[in-house]
């Protein structure tokens, strides 16, 4: 689809809101000093700018996409929020002053297609969590008191919130809290729901503060309700009295998802067992405090922490309503809040995370000084770059070094308000450290690293011209897929250095320009990352993994090891020779997770008579699809990659065997070595 037609859909929107909204593209100045994203979500990035003399923020909605049907959808969904949000007037709920068209800043260029961008006050108190680490002194009962007042005013409008959390709660300069971040517009049945895509996945909301009714089957989008808004209040107060997130324990989406699937309580800390839950379920809710102790903070506010577990019932329709929690904390008496920030110099926290970035820069050559600095060696084809791709919270810029191209992998991170950015070097040099050492023509060469655009501690790799493998052999269908002994032996050096990847799926296999397969996708950008490894070994993933990809016990156990990195494998053959998607019955995280759990294989059969939701039985997919016809053994060798238990998966010079024989007898037998096959 050609930018002309997008501004066609641009001008449609337009007219479309030209009642309810204003244009202010004329009126909004971007300052040098504001010329980057000052915080980026899952979809959108947000920038500070001036309106007349007025700070406003600007929210530039990310959209990659070419696909006519998919932008027009877009589209109509930023019309929704835009003409909802206009008719909200509360002082707990965040203006709405208008739209702009994005037109760039000095070092970000404008988009195409143009990106049409609701515009709101600037906050900077920033978030409720945030205001309270810097103001402990605060009445938060009053915060809470603000908060429930603008849930209740959206739930008598007939809107639902869909996302609500600490983050997207913004505090006025006068310490009042207003609810923002509505995100992209659906409607659920004839309630109109405003839901965030700020997990940037399958799952929209986010899974901290889902209530466990999201989890099921079907769009969690149809299913937000007045009650999950509820749920998500009580997870609030944890978050705002404690000063704990929702199942704090846990540092990755997936355990969360876990923990809310097998309904444990936010506070996962005091409820570890089933036998818990089941006892505060069956008593009167006035003994809940004497089963489940509270965080110490709750001891300031008697029977609050009674009220979560309301909150908190897993039966929605059980859960107090808006005006419930309202006459609850009516009962409190509060003293008027306090103007905390007066004794403040202007611009403190600003200026104090400059300090903190600065200081990290100076110490480059310290933390980076093995590896080669690029930084003065590369040119960029356009100036100012732009992002060629998005990955995450990761941006990709081609660059020249020498005669050769290059990929730039910078991390949004180093822009994001509230990011230790001393961590984020911290890891980015762990990552390097390990990825300096990988020698092998499978495995995507460090090439160094450069402070892109002055400012964030960027790897740099080689460019890849023909893209990852999947995108390869779509654009290049007569592609031999023996290729794949490449991978395996790139994995099986993995594995002899005691490394686990963590994260094997087609999209990390990039292909070099004389085909050859080398193994990427070393994430150093999640904020959430852990190293989860079997015995001896590390994973360099920054995420544990990828749903589609997943073996059971990386799941269940939150564990990866080589046996997984097999499991994955498998997918990643299922994915290149028949160009299928593990479990693609499935469009979202959650259902396909579900189907880990119970058991099903990355493939199954097509049944016209079985309903998508139908997951089918475990060993149903003993014959593979067609495609696998042409390379005699290797389906089996999925099933194999494919056992439940770990240890029953073969090896990577197993795989090595079969696929080397493969390239010499292919279209010759149609067999396999015996011993691949049985063992």
């Amino acid at each position: 689809m050609t930018a002309v037609t997008m501004n066609q859909l641009s001008s449609s929107l337009l007219s479309a809101t030209a009642d309810e909204t204003q244009n202010l593209t004329a009126d909004i100045t971007y300052l040098e000093e504001y010329s980057y994203a000052v915080a980026s979500g899952g979809f959108a990035d947000i920038f500070r700018a001036k309106l007349g003399r007025v700070d406003v923020a600007v929210k530039v909605i990310r959209n990659h996409s070419q696909d006519e049907e998919k932008m027009i959808s877009w589209s109509t969904k930023i019309k929704r929020e835009m003409r909802v949000w206009s008719m909200m007037k509360h002082e707990n709920i965040l203006l709405f002053l208008g739209f702009c068209h994005f037109q760039g800043t000095s070092v970000i260029p404008r988009p195409s297609p143009v990106s049409i961008c609701p515009v709101s006050p600037w906050m900077k108190n920033g978030s409720a969590p945030r205001f309270l680490d810097e103001n402990p002194q605060v009445d938060r009962m009053e915060l809470l008191l603000g908060i429930v007042n603008g849930l209740s005013y959206l739930h008598s409008q007939g809107v639902v919130h869909g996302d609500l959390k600490g983050e997207n709660i913004l505090i006025t300069d006068k310490g009042t809290p207003v609810l923002a971040d509505f995100g992209l517009a659906t409607f659920d049945g004839t309630d109109f729901t405003l839901v965030s895509s700020s997990t940037g996945g399958g799952v929209k909301g986010t899974p901290r503060w889902m209530a466990p009714e999201l989890l099921g089957e079907g769009d969690v989008a149809s299913k937000v309700s007045r009650e999950s808004d509820i749920w998500a209040l009580g997870c609030i107060f944890l978050e705002l009295i404690a000063s704990m997130k929702p199942y704090a324990a846990y540092k990755s989406n997936l355990p969360v998802l876990s923990a809310i699937m097998r309904h444990r309580y936010p506070h996962e800390s005091y409820s570890t067992s089933s036998r818990v839950v089941q006892k505060i379920q069956s008593m009167n809710s006035t003994l809940v405090e004497e089963v489940e102790p509270p965080p110490p903070a709750f001891s300031q506010y008697p029977g609050l922490w009674t009220l979560c577990f309301g909150c908190w019932s897993f039966e929605p329709s059980a859960r107090p309503q808006c005006s419930d929690v309202l006459d609850f904390l009516a009962e409190f008496r509060f003293s008027p809040l306090q103007p905390t920030l007066s004794n403040i110099p202007p611009k403190v926290a600003e200026l104090r995370d400059a300090s903190d970035e600065s200081t990290c820069i100076d110490r480059v050559d310290d933390l980076f000084g093995k590896w080669k600095n690029l930084t003065t060696s590369i040119t960029y084809p356009e100036i100012p770059p732009g992002s060629l791709l998005s990955l995450g919270d990761l941006d990709l810029y081609k660059a020249r070094y020498k005669k050769s191209w290059v990929a730039v992998r910078v991390t949004r991170g180093f822009r994001r308000p509230g990011i230790h950015k001393k961590a984020l070097l911290k890891k980015i040099r762990k990552e390097m450290t390990l990825w300096s050492k990988l020698k092998h023509e499978n495995i995507i060469p460090l090439l160094g690293f450069c402070l892109f655009l002055g400012h964030s501690i960027s790897p740099v790799t080689l460019w890849t011209e023909n893209g990852d493998a999947p995108n390869h052999i779509k654009n290049n269908p007569d592609t031999c897929r023996i290729s794949l002994l490449g991978i395996t032996n790139g994995l099986a050096y993995f594995h002899s250095r005691g490394l686990v990847h963590g994260d094997l799926r087609g999209a990390n296999v990039l292909i070099s320009a004389d085909g050859r397969p080398m193994l990427s996708g070393f994430n150093s950008t999640s904020n959430d990352s852990s190293d989860n490894g079997s015995d001896s070994t590390t994973s360099l993933a920054g995420l544990i993994g990828t749903p589609r990809w997943m073996a059971p016990e990386v799941v269940s156990d939150l564990s990866v090891s080589a046996k997984s990195d097999i499991w994955a494998l498998g997918c990643v053959f299922l994915e290149l020779i028949a160009s299928v998607l593990p479990y693609a019955n499935w469009n979202r995280d959650l259902r396909i997770l579900g189907a880990i759990m119970q058991g099903v294989l990355p493939y199954q059969r097509p049944d016209p008579t079985s309903p998508r939701t139908d997951y089918g039985a475990a060993e149903s997919s003993n014959t593979g699809p067609p495609d696998f016809e042409d390379y005699p053994g290797l389906w089996l060798v999925c099933i194999r990659c494919w056992a439940s238990t770990p240890s029953a998966r073969p090896q990577c010079q197993d795989i090595q065997g079969l696929l080397t024989w493969l390239k010499y007898v292919k279209g010759k037998e149609k067999y396999a070595p015996q011993t691949i096959i049985t063992h």
